[in-house]
């Protein structure tokens, strides 16, 4: 797997774990660390995890700034980066891989 498909899953695993109201918990860190340690080495797995540490704050602050007009305009944001990164993974990715990711 190339480093532009492991960004864009962290990019979207960061996403999709941010949706939650009560913000992000420590399983979703634990689900993305575990699909991690099954496709890359012990290094690789620090280095995308920290990525998707970043992802998770950057998505955080502008939540935090966000008030309930602007909440709607960036879950509709998020939509619309989600549909790109899957449109980005889905060129790229094995079947056996997307099944991975959809599950």
């Amino acid at each position: 797997m190339n480093e532009s498909i492991l960004r864009a899953l962290m990019r979207l695993f960061a996403i999709v774990a941010n949706v939650n109201k009560e913000g992000v918990t420590t399983d979703s860190r634990i689900i993305v660390q575990t699909y991690l340690n099954q496709k890359l080495n012990e290094e690789l797995v620090a280095k995308y995890l920290s990525l998707f540490d970043q992802y998770l704050e950057q998505l955080n602050k502008r939540k935090s700034k966000g008030k309930s007009g602007k909440e709607r305009k960036q879950t509709s944001l998020n939509s619309v980066k989600v549909l790109l990164i899957c449109n980005e993974i889905n060129e790229e990715l094995q079947q056996k891989d997307k099944i991975v990711v959809l599950v």
